[in-house]
């Protein structure tokens, strides 16, 4: 497959990815703004519907005080005539407007006249509980609703003093699909009054249609909790509704269920969900016209450098390619004539970094302080080394093996001698430092230690300065290892006279060496010290390892990894 045909798929497979993300966080986003704010209409909806019946329910209590104090009401009770008694009843009932239902009880329940049912004069209310508790209460009033002839009352009642209690005055108003339309004009919420437990539940009034009215009413045959947002779905709609208590008739709950359509709610959503769909498909035009034209004009300069390259492969370090851009291609083309001229001079610099040392051994020597034929220190070695770059070395370019190294061994030296470390060398893909010499140290131990917990703790830096492409493009990604121990060497110059190196040498040397080895390969952890470094830094908490056996000593080794290092790991 063509890089250009390459890169035009992935744009488009980003673009089709952004698409659909978008389409589905709009249309998530939507929802919970719907399902919000009809929750707190909802929540309006109720409050509503509770004052307007607290409302309702106080004017029919005043009105009922009015007749309970009303001489002609008290002369007709007086009377004894049921007729008499019923006739003052229906006469206060049409000036109330909202009661359907006046009823005289004495003190035993039994009623005296009624305007709803003559077959009830004479027998006892069933609900005897609903005088007492007026009975009880400080005012003799008390409100309650009530089941009549399969219908649902809101009820009143009131003393009437002769001037001693003497009787019940009770009112009521019927709770029926008039009271629910009301309802739902005003809340502007579907209003439905629900009379019995799950299985035994039934609707006593709604401002719902017929066929919606069913479907509420298979749906409330199941769990329903209170004062939750609930989700059912009709035959023709989804609803989000709440049900609330409203109290308890013949031992069965009175509940009211409100509810709004959520299809309804959602519609201008839908609608600017199209738009920005109908939006997005114009842009994936024009972006993968723009792709096209984009990818040729990568492709081309990208052509013209694997020439080149080829070119350098045969042996022409001569071969160089044009300049025609500042973006990134334009860098890389200058990094390839950058790195074909390099290549012409690799002899020169490789004796260059032959003869490269530490600015302090630079200034020792200049200053004749180091001793030539070596003199013996107790030093503190580092060893730090890329796991796994060898084999990815095998697979990249030099330039770009070598551009990789010098980040790794910058990262690392900049962390080593703000340690107060010195690098003794680079070896590959290795590099060792000394604490404690050509200058004396004291806390050299110390310092290689605090060395080794910060190139840790910048890991991610310190490995990410390993050319991204090299690492990432890698069959294994690149990690390393490091090594400290502490001791007695030997330092000096080693070379010829035309060419000498200041290090130091020794068992020490090879112990750090050893330990580095085991780092992150034998033992998770990256930073292994010897036991006598632990003994030169009580300021610092270390975990031990195990023993370890170490080619070249007949006694294993006492191992140990700083404590904060695992607990870095296990955050």
């Amino acid at each position: 497959m063509r890089f250009q045909t390459k890169v035009s798929l992935l744009f488009g497979s980003l673009l089709v990815f952004s698409l659909v993300m978008v389409m589905a966080l709009i249309g998530q986003i939507s929802r919970t703004t719907v399902t919000n704010e009809i929750h707190q209409s909802l929540s309006a909806a109720f409050t509503t519907v509770n004052k307007l019946h607290a409302s309702r329910v106080a004017n029919l209590q005043q009105n009922v005080r009015l007749l309970a104090g009303d001489y002609g009401f008290k002369a007709a009770y007086g009377s004894g005539d049921t007729n008499t008694i019923k006739s003052a009843l229906y006469n206060h009932q049409e000036r109330l407007g909202d009661a359907e239902l006046m009823m005289l009880c004495d003190l035993d329940g039994v009623v005296l006249a009624n305007t709803f049912d003559d077959e009830l004069n004479g027998k006892s209310i069933p609900w005897m509980s609903f005088l007492d508790s007026a009975y009880d209460s400080d005012t003799g009033e008390e409100t309650t609703y009530a089941s009549l002839a399969r219908d649902v009352y809101q009820l009143v009642v009131t003393p009437l003093l002769a001037p001693d209690l003497d009787a019940w005055i009770i009112s009521g108003f019927r709770t029926d699909s008039k009271m629910a339309k009301d309802l739902s004009m005003l809340t502007q919420s579907d209003v439905t009054f629900v009379y019995g437990g799950q299985q035994s539940s039934r609707i006593v009034a709604s401002s719902l249609d017929i066929p919606t009215q069913a479907d509420l009413a298979k749906f409330l045959k199941g769990a329903i909790p209170p004062d939750e947002l609930l989700t059912y779905r009709s035959s023709q709609e989804t609803f989000l509704g709440r049900q609330t208590s409203l109290g308890v008739i013949n031992d069965a709950p009175f509940s009211l269920f409100v509810q709004q359509s959520l299809d309804q709610a959602l519609a201008p959503y839908q609608q600017l969900l199209w738009y920005a769909l109908a939006l997005l498909l114009m842009a994936v035009i024009v972006f993968a016209l723009a792709t096209v034209r984009l990818s040729r004009s990568v492709t081309y300069p990208i052509t013209q450098l694997s020439a080149a390259a080829d070119a350098v492969a045969k042996g022409n370090l001569e071969a160089t390619v044009s300049v025609s851009s500042k973006d990134e291609i334009g860098t890389l083309t200058r990094t390839f004539n950058n790195m074909v001229t390099g290549l012409a001079e690799k002899e020169k610099v490789r004796d260059l970094l032959g003869k490269v040392v530490s600015p302090k051994i630079a200034k020792k020597l200049m200053s004749g302080q180091v001793e030539v034929a070596g003199e013996q220190r107790e030093v503190s070695v580092l060893f730090c080394d890329i796991q796994g770059f060898t084999s990815m070395s095998e697979r990249h370019p030099p330039k770009e093996v070598l551009h990789s190294l010098n980040q790794f061994f910058s990262k690392v030296s900049e962390i080593i001698e703000a340690q107060g470390g010195v690098i003794d060398k680079y070896m590959g893909d290795a590099v060792m430092a000394v604490f404690g010499a050509p200058q004396d140290d004291s806390q050299h131990a110390v310092n290689a230690v605090n060395a080794g917990i910060a190139i840790c703790s910048q890991a991610n830096v310190v490995i990410g300065s390993v050319s991204s492409d090299v690492n990432q493009n890698s069959d294994s990604a690149c990690s390393f290892g490091i090594g400290i121990h502490c001791g007695p060497v030997v330092a000096g110059n080693i070379g010829s006279k035309s060419r000498f190196n200041y290090t130091v040498i020794g068992d020490t040397v090879n112990v750090a060496a050893r330990l580095e080895a085991l780092a992150g390969r034998k033992y998770e952890s990256k930073l292994i010290v010897a036991e006598e470094i632990v003994g030169k830094c009580p300021g610092i908490k270390f975990s031990q390892l195990g023993e370890a056996s170490l080619r070249g000593r007949t006694q294993p080794v006492q191992i140990y990894t700083p404590t904060e290092l695992i607990d870095v790991s296990r955050k």
